[in-house]
């Protein structure tokens, strides 16, 4: 026998290594075991087994483009090596593949029932779309059909809009990876709303719109979200998760934007019901004055009336007074008359003075006083005995 070569283990393992390294990619299919997720947002750890043996995988999670759950049929792209420290055997997962429209539709109604139960799919979270929004997003691959119909509806319906447009695979590796970053962006750009959508497509096709990670993606996003893929008959994960479901791309942008022509049209059907408005509220006010000036020039006219009636009755009536007032003076200046002192002279009285004033009492003079007596003519003097 001859001699064989003698390995260190640390030599062993690495000749294996190079070895498996020959092999190149190799493509497996399995069953998903003793899925772990995510660790640290970078890595992916599973299992892929059959009924005689399984393998250790892991890959990178941006390179991830479906959900996996342990017992799905998988078909892996990857690159066999080993852990040097404990010899190992893994495979470098490159890509992962659902096996077969059953193993989809498997995956797809775990992640639905997943986050139908976390509350994703609840009409009271759905916010509202606005009406007019002045920046909008658009995500989508830039060589999708879906980006140009999305654009040409945009542009006839609302071209106010800034339109920001977002790259992505929308299938593939790396479509999930750059979905999520653009969704994760949006919040950044003071979009008023978003436009996630695709083309239709088989199952596989729609596997990142039906992505858990696209879905908590979008949960969380700032922005009100449109989803609109493929046609009305598809639907996807992220068609639930959205604030509106889209029955296809241009949908979206219908539903996102308003039709400035119906606007013009509506605000000239305003105008045309204010103008409408004002010449019959002018017309009702002009007779409204008409009426109220024929009503002033009636009260005007009758004022006049009875003014004029009033002033000629003040006239008589200041006629009669002044009358009846000049017949009350010539009595009183009669009876005056009657009770002066003259017309008592008149009637053969006599006014007798002492010092100028009427004697009325003969107590009130002194013997030797000086008298003046006015008589009807002339005055008498005396001296008192």
């Amino acid at each position: 026998m001859p001699d064989q070569p003698i390995f260190s283990v640390s030599e062993f393992v690495q000749t294996l290594k190079v070895h498996l390294g020959r092999l190149g990619q190799v493509v497996v299919e399995g069953e998903v075991a003793d899925f772990r997720g995510i660790s640290r947002e970078t890595l992916v750890f599973f299992e892929i087994k059959d009924a005689g043996s399984r393998v250790r995988c892991f890959m990178l999670a941006h390179e991830l483009d479906c959900d996996l759950a342990d017992g799905l049929a998988v078909r892996v792209t990857a690159t066999p090596s080993v852990f040097v420290k404990n010899g190992g055997l893994h495979l470098r997962v490159s890509k992962v593949e659902l096996v077969g429209q059953g193993a989809l539709q498997q995956a797809l109604e775990k992640t639905k029932q997943k986050l139908e139960a976390e509350g994703f799919f609840a009409v009271e979270r759905k916010r509202a779309i606005p009406a007019f929004p002045e920046r909008i997003g658009l995500i989508t691959s830039k060589d999708a059909a879906a980006k140009t119909d999305v654009l040409r509806v945009l542009k006839n319906r609302w071209p106010l809009a800034t339109v920001i447009f977002f790259p992505v695979g929308v299938q593939g590796a790396g479509a999930i990876a750059s979905i999520v970053k653009a969704l994760d962006h949006c919040g950044k750009y003071h979009l008023d709303v978003a436009i996630l959508t695709r083309g239709g497509g088989s199952l596989e096709d729609l596997q990142a719109f039906n992505s858990e990670l696209v879905a908590r993606a979008m949960f969380s996003c700032s922005v009100p979200i449109v989803c609109g893929v493929g046609h009305e008959r598809d639907w996807t994960i992220a068609d639930l998760v959205a604030d509106v479901r889209a029955a296809t791309p241009s949908n979206a942008a219908e539903i996102v934007s308003p039709d400035q022509a119906q606007i013009l049209a509506d605000v000239e059907a305003l105008r045309s019901t204010m103008d409408d408005g004002w010449r019959q509220l002018l017309g009702e006010l002009h007779d409204r004055l008409h009426h109220l000036t024929r009503d002033l020039a009636d009260v005007v006219q009758g004022t006049i009336q009875r003014i004029a009636s009033a002033k000629q009755r003040l006239q008589q009536a200041f006629s009669i007074g002044l009358l009846r007032t000049r017949e009350r003076l010539g009595a009183a200046a009669n009876m005056v008359r009657s009770l002066s002192p003259e017309a008592t002279l008149e009637r053969g009285y006599s006014l007798t003075l002492h010092h100028g004033k009427v004697v009325r009492d003969a107590r009130d003079v002194e013997q030797g006083s000086s008298l003046q007596t006015r008589l009807k003519r002339g005055t008498l003097r005396s001296t008192v005995d």
